[in-house]
């Protein structure tokens, strides 16, 4: 103890004798890397061995003393700090001698502190251009041009951006801490951007930013007025309104009608300006049905038919609901074509017979809409039925009439009518001339038809899958 007393009054009293080393000195290292300082005595002869340095580290006028030991390998003393997370000064000291200040600059990497999305979108949408700052995920329909402007905390030199379907834009420079890419949105995916500073290093690239393709939707079209079936006299003036609403831009809106028998007609409803860029349209027109040349019996259906702008000038067809004008006598003629004719009873059959006839239509209108048909098969196949079924129906009903006629044309001669034989085959032992068409013995004979009537019918529907079309 008293010889190395002796050996450190003897550096402080001959420290100037001393060299002191220092290594590495300055330096420059990547936050969260380790780093080692080391430290050599020479001059003073093996006393210097025997005299550890001390570091002083200072940060933020904040200074520790850091006690150096002697490296394993005998070459001096060494101080180690195994993550340098931020920038400091350092001195050793060993007795008088002291070293000059060294700088360890931690050196962090760049990261995007912000990104902005411009939407310039493709011109059947009708959007104007629109900035979305401090985003990054991507929502915007196929077709439109987007410019991802990435922000970072510290200038950088260089970038890339690459997204998931592979394609890398270039990032151009901007400023000297923003660059800048574009391109264009196909599908769903997304991407990722890395800038890199004058250093090398790059930020971490690890955040992934959504893009998605929204689709564009076909219009929503619908008859507001009068909105259902109707029946009219042949000098009836009827207004139809319908309305189309769509997520960008209507192209078009129709009215589309027919006359049982005759060619469709298209009436153009809106809008009145094809430039306009609108994404709601409502029209009327009014139908004339003295100048259709109607008369009664005839059925008018009509329906709205609307079109968007689509992408790569793509349209989408959408269509409302099918309705019904049915023409019916003036009351008078019908009350007096009843009286004359006893056909009131054949009358109203019939006209049940074409009720049913029209649910089976908009049925079919309403499956033939639906774009999955593998999702409606059951649907189509029981409207299949019913249509059949239907089908049976008017045989019977017709030879049913027509065995009425018969009667009452043998009742107006002397003939033996339906009713006639019918006695007949009574008297004969219950045998009977075979009836026209199905009749009772056809296999379809028996079939319930409840289905048919509407929507108060229940569960009556064959299958119960003509009732879940109807609304």
């Amino acid at each position: 103890p008293i010889g190395r007393v002796a050996r450190t009054a003897w550096l402080y009293a001959f420290g100037s004798d001393l060299t002191l080393t220092v290594e590495p000195g300055d330096v420059r290292v990547v936050a969260g890397q380790p780093v080692r300082m080391r430290a050599r005595l020479s001059g003073s002869g093996s006393a210097s061995a025997r005299t550890p340095p001390t570091l002083t580290r200072t940060t933020d006028g904040v200074s520790r003393l850091v006690r150096m030991r002697a490296a394993r390998d005998g070459d001096g003393y060494v101080a180690e700090f195994p993550a340098v997370d931020e920038s400091f000064v350092y001195r050793v000291s060993a007795a008088a001698v002291r070293s000059r200040a060294y700088r360890v600059e931690a050196m962090v990497a760049p990261r995007i502190r912000r990104i902005d999305v411009e939407y310039r979108y493709p011109a059947f949408t009708g959007l104007a251009p629109r900035l979305e700052e401090d985003g990054g995920d991507i929502y915007a329909p196929s077709g439109t041009t987007v410019q991802v402007t990435a922000h970072a905390d510290t200038p950088v030199v260089g970038g890339r951006l690459v997204l998931s379907d592979g394609r890398r834009p270039m990032l151009e420079s901007v400023g000297p801490e923003t660059r800048q890419a574009t391109f264009t949105v196909e599908t769903d995916g997304e991407y990722r951007v890395r800038v890199t500073d004058r250093d090398g290093l790059s930020s971490s690239g690890d955040v992934d930013y959504f893009i998605r393709a929204t689709a564009d939707r076909a219009p929503d079209v619908q008859v507001l007025r009068p909105g259902g079936d109707r029946e009219i006299t042949s000098l009836e003036e009827v207004v139809i309104e319908a309305r189309a609403d769509d997520d960008y831009r209507v192209g078009s809106l129709e009215l589309v009608y027919t006359v049982a028998g005759r060619t469709e007609r298209a009436v153009h409803l809106g809008p009145s300006d094809p430039d306009a860029q609108t994404a709601s349209v409502t029209g009327r027109y009014t139908l004339f049905a003295e100048d259709l040349d109607l008369t009664p019996g005839d059925v008018l259906t009509y329906y709205a038919r609307a079109t968007d702008l689509g992408h790569t000038g793509h349209s989408n067809v959408a269509r409302s609901d099918i309705f019904f004008l049915e023409v019916r006598p003036f009351d008078n003629e019908f009350e007096e074509a009843q009286s004359q004719s006893g056909m009131g009873r054949d009358a109203d059959q019939l006209g049940d017979l074409a009720g049913i006839q029209k649910e089976i239509i908009v049925a079919t209108w309403r499956l033939d809409a639906l774009t999955r048909t593998e999702a409606v098969a059951d649907d189509i196949q029981a409207v299949a039925r019913a249509q059949a079924e239907l089908r049976d129906r008017v045989a019977r009903a017709a030879d049913t009439i027509r065995g009425r006629g018969r009667d009452r044309a043998a009742g107006e001669t002397g003939a033996p009518g339906d009713a006639d034989r019918h006695r007949a085959a009574a008297r004969n032992g219950g045998a009977e001339p075979a009836a026209h068409g199905a009749g009772r013995d056809s296999p379809s004979a028996g079939v319930d038809p409840a289905w048919a009537r509407g929507p108060d019918a229940g569960d009556a529907s064959p299958g119960g899958s003509v009732g879940a079309v109807r609304p």
